[in-house]
């Protein structure tokens, strides 16, 4: 189709030269009328195939629109040749260019018809993709709530226990023993403190950023880290700054490097944690190092900490990895997609 338009338009100053020369010399120039008439239907004819070929969506209004005005122009041609042979009618003596307009009409009618076509699909994209954000929305909030159900939940229930027992124990006299129960109900209430912290921070969309993300295990990392007199050593790109992330897989990400630093802090006996990010080609690695004791990967037994770690990567359809030998230190790495 390029081709076709290529020698239409080198047709042109070819054609305009004849008009000047045809004109100037007293020789009749309504063939070269004709001719530019009938050369303007072959780009609309070429247009007019491909869309009936591939047959794109919304273009057959638009084609149908093109055939019109081709069915239109090839038609007034022939009157006013009819008229210039002495032929006469209605059309080819008093309304020679009725046709042409007919078509041209035709054309304006089709076209505002595809375009119309065009907004009413758009807008029921528009709604299903409304529905998914929703349903996505609604999926995610049941899955908190089921967590907050499951997590918080049983915590709220240890604590109702202690705090029963505590005051069988004042009741008693048994101090120490009480002093234990109110140690366990603080603890306790603490961590549900940082888990509803957590949630808050994560659905806020304030905090879509992935440089807040990491702002924030930073600022985790050397808290936990400055009890045990661990330095923490953080290597972000400037890269990341534009880049945002959706709430379902900040959320993950945020709970899988959490794990992974306080597992760090707890059990490594490191001196040194590193948190590190990667981009690449769309994708994102986030690793978690240390240069503690290490351990066997193939001889450890997968606990909560671990299988947390593997399912919040699941969720968001990464790659878990875990490098460690003994004495060696600890790498753990996630890899994913930046969806935005």
């Amino acid at each position: 189709m390029t081709r076709v338009f290529y020698v239409t338009l080198l047709l042109i100053p070819l054609l305009l030269f004849l008009f000047i020369v045809f004109t100037f010399s007293g020789i009749n120039n309504q063939v070269i009328f004709y001719t530019v008439k009938l050369i303007s239907v072959i780009p609309a004819f070429a247009v007019t195939a491909v869309i009936l070929r591939k047959k794109l969506p919304f273009a057959s209004l638009v084609a149908n629109g093109l055939i019109c005005t081709m069915a239109g122009t090839c038609i007034t041609v022939l009157m006013i040749i009819l008229g210039n042979y002495g032929i006469r009618s209605l059309f080819t003596n008093g309304y020679p260019l009725f046709f042409i307009r007919l078509g041209l009409l035709g054309d304006m009618i089709f076209y505002h018809l595809a375009l119309l076509k065009k907004w009413q699909f758009k807008e029921k994209e528009l709604v299903v993709e409304k529905i998914k954000s929703q349903l996505e929305i609604e999926k995610l909030r049941n899955k908190i709530s089921g967590e907050l159900h499951d997590d918080i939940g049983s915590t709220l229930s240890g604590i109702s226990m202690y705090s029963y027992m505590m005051n069988n124990f004042l009741v008693i006299g048994k101090i120490e023993e009480a002093r234990h129960s109110a140690d366990i109900i603080l603890k306790s209430a603490g961590e549900i403190t940082n888990r509803l912290s957590d949630i808050v921070w994560v659905v806020n969309p304030d905090r879509d950023s992935l440089l807040k993300l990491f702002d924030r295990l930073e600022e985790y990392a050397k808290d936990m880290a400055s009890f045990h007199k661990i330095e923490v050593q953080t290597n972000i790109p400037e890269t990341i700054t534009a880049l945002t992330l959706e709430m379902e897989v900040r959320r993950n990400i945020y709970l899988f490097c959490k794990e992974a630093i306080n597992n760090a802090v707890k059990y490594s006996k490191a001196t040194l944690l590193c948190l590190t990010i990667k981009e690449k080609e769309k994708l994102l690695e986030i690793i978690v190092q240390d240069n503690g004791m290490g351990f066997n990967v193939a001889n450890v037994k997968r606990g909560n900490g671990l299988e947390s770690m593997q399912k919040r990567a699941n969720e968001i359809n990464g790659q878990f990895n875990i490098y460690s030998n003994e004495n060696e230190g600890t790498t753990i790495s996630l890899i994913c997609k930046i969806t935005h």
